[in-house]
């Protein structure tokens, strides 16, 4: 089990087939699923993400059948786990969403101290629904902002019920790996959940908030396209490295640092092609860059990531901006 780690949590019923995602660290060479219960062999089929220097492998599993599944066991490289679970958030997220609709997909942990100002600000810029990946449960990469705060995150999202959905998501990544290789399985699922299903789908942090220069609505901005689009980031910080945060990010963080981080909104009802991909799975390795992407000028639209305290250094020489 050290091996692989599955995405039973975030599964994905489409076009009468169930859709799992799993990471492993060696190359898988033969898979079966077998229903818990009735011991019946399911028909699999199965591809990987194919990019550069990723450190384990991704697969999209797709099980063919037209019932959805409940218990399964999942033999990988003659290695067997038995009596896995399988859940399907995007059933009900389904429900509230449609194609014309802006959507923002992220992975939260921990994060109650600045969530609440981020939900707001994404709201009040014109972004239809959220989708947060909820890491909370996982026992690795704690923050390190000095009062990271670890009450539930549906104190906060509860009070966001119409717009703001939560998938539970609760996995670690490897022994001595970086976190983002979770992150990166939650831009696969989503982007397989939502494909054609929206209209573009961001993929922010809860740190990054997007700035539209004229016009400050993402709606009226995404209306003028149909292609993924890639904007420009710029670091902004505060002045001290022991402010308290508590949802005041933007009234701290005035002064502009270093530029050249970049963050993709996918278009899509046109996604681009990662390897690997087909009609069902579709891989997004990096919330950063696709094959096919419309740049960006930062005079029109781009995003303000935002590093404070001991993370990045002020200077005098930062220019002042306010984002309230």
């Amino acid at each position: 089990m050290n091996d692989y780690i599955i995405f039973n949590e975030a599964c994905i019923y489409n076009n009468e087939a169930t859709i799992l995602f799993i990471q492993s660290r060696r190359m898988i060479t033969s898979i079966s699923i077998i229903n818990s219960n009735t011991d019946k062999i399911y028909n699999i089929s199965y591809t990987i993400c194919i990019a550069e220097s990723l450190p384990c492998l991704d697969y999209g599993i797709i099980i063919h059948d037209k019932d959805k599944i409940d218990n399964f066991n999942i033999i990988i490289n003659d290695i067997k786990i038995s009596n896995i679970k399988i859940y399907y958030p995007f059933e009900e997220i389904a429900k509230h969403i449609s194609s014309n609709m802006n959507i923002v997909s992220t992975l939260v942990k921990n994060y109650n101290h600045r969530l609440d100002e981020w939900i707001q600000y994404n709201i009040k810029l014109g972004f239809d629904k959220i989708i947060i990946f909820n890491n909370e449960e996982s026992k690795s990469h704690h923050l390190n902002e000095g009062n990271d705060c670890y009450e539930k995150m549906n104190n906060v999202t509860d009070k966001y019920k119409d717009s703001v959905y939560v998938i539970n998501f609760p996995y670690s990544t490897f022994n001595g790996f970086h976190w983002n290789n979770i992150q990166r399985q939650s831009l696969h699922i989503s982007l397989t959940a939502l494909n054609n299903k929206c209209n573009f789908c961001a993929y922010i942090d809860a740190d990054e908030f997007i700035y539209i220069n004229n016009a400050n609505n993402i709606k009226m901005f995404l209306n003028n396209f149909d292609d993924t689009i890639q904007i420009d980031g710029s670091v902004i910080t505060n002045k001290n490295n022991n402010d308290i945060i508590c949802n005041n990010i933007l009234s701290l963080c005035n002064y502009v640092g270093e530029s050249g981080h970049k963050k993709v909104l996918v278009y899509m009802k046109k996604i681009p092609c990662i390897q690997g991909s087909n009609d069902i799975i579709k891989f997004l390795p990096s919330p950063h860059k696709t094959p096919f992407h419309v740049t960006m000028n930062k005079d029109n639209i781009m995003y303000y990531h935002c590093w404070v305290n001991e993370r990045y250094q002020y200077n005098v020489s930062q220019p002042y901006i306010s984002l309230l």
